[in-house]
């Protein structure tokens, strides 16, 4: 379904339009009228329009000088011209404006149904276009999450030496807090699921990713004054890592704080209950990763076992 805007200073025009498109069956998700140029433009500023018909004499803005203001804030918007055979002279301007479209009045019944169909396939290619790009988009940014999450794991579980060269790029990109060159402190966060959060009736057991999504959405969408992260413990499906820095150790210890009693807060609403453990990390080399490499997988093991 699309959204139509008609601009034409006749009523007349206007209200055929419409009940032509009612006669041969076209439907829409919405058609507006606009009676000159700057109203349409006032519309278009409310609620873009996928199809625009516009006439090209009209008082205050002429439909060429529409088309050329609107194309540069609605790109994606289809134009059509509606001409008479004496203005015809406007159609190189039109075409330069990239303008497929006439409707030359007299409008024949024929000639908008060809004019109309054309637009939809237009508009229907473009959209599937747009669809595939988000979809390849997603992919990649999921299969980045992937990589960052599996050597996030990695180094949290004396695994580093298994970082593939891949991996270890994607979290040089993804997380370049930890490569800077300067000292400071980070506090590693183990967040446990806990169990009483499937005792209710909205989630159960085959329900975990749908919850440690949540947690991790409500999480990367709150503003941080300190670098964050958060992937899920691969080892244990009921758990997620976090970590913060580069700041003083009372900024962090209360940014977390924080970030926690408001994830509990969004969540509470699901009876999704969590439980959290942190160990501050003192970095005194040039990069704080190696000092994740150095936390032993024992020291993970006992906050885990210290918050179930």
């Amino acid at each position: 379904m699309y959204k139509v805007l008609i601009v034409d200073d006749e009523q007349l025009i206007r209200s055929g339009m419409i009940a032509r498109f009612q006669y041969l069956n076209f439907t829409f998700e919405r058609i507006r009228e606009a009676a000159s140029g700057m109203e349409a433009l006032a519309l278009l500023e409310k609620e873009p329009a996928d199809i625009v018909i516009t006439d090209i004499k009209m008082p205050d803005m002429d439909g060429m000088t529409l088309i050329r203001e609107a194309k540069e804030k609605y790109p994606g918007t289809q134009f059509v011209v509606l001409s008479g055979y004496a203005e015809f002279e406007y159609a190189e301007t039109a075409i330069e404006l990239g303008v497929k479209s006439y409707l030359l009045k007299p409008i024949s019944n024929d000639e908008l149904k060809r004019v109309m169909r054309k637009l939809f396939e237009t508009l229907e290619k473009e959209r599937q276009m747009e669809a595939e790009i988000f979809r390849k988009h997603q992919l990649e940014t999921e299969q980045k999450g992937w990589l960052q999450e599996k050597a996030v794991n990695h180094l949290l579980q004396d695994n580093a030496a298994f970082l593939t060269e891949e991996e270890a790029a994607q979290l040089k990109s993804t997380c370049p807090e930890l490569w800077k060159k300067e000292k400071g402190s980070l506090y590693l966060v183990v967040i446990n699921i806990d169990a009483k959060s499937y005792e209710g009736k909205k989630f159960r057991h085959e329900d975990i990713e749908l919850i440690r999504f949540s947690v991790q959405n409500v999480f990367e969408e709150m503003r941080s004054g300190c670098w964050k992260l958060i992937v899920s413990n691969l080892a244990n499906p009921n758990q997620l890592y976090a970590m913060f820095g580069r700041g003083k150790v009372s900024e962090l210890h209360r940014e977390i704080e924080r970030m926690f009693l408001r994830i509990q807060k969004c969540l509470s609403a699901d009876n999704i209950k969590l439980h959290m453990a942190s160990l501050l990390i003192k970095v005194r080399t040039d990069q704080p990763y190696k000092v994740l490499q150095s936390i032993s997988s024992a020291e993970c093991r006992r906050m885990e076992f210290l918050i179930k």
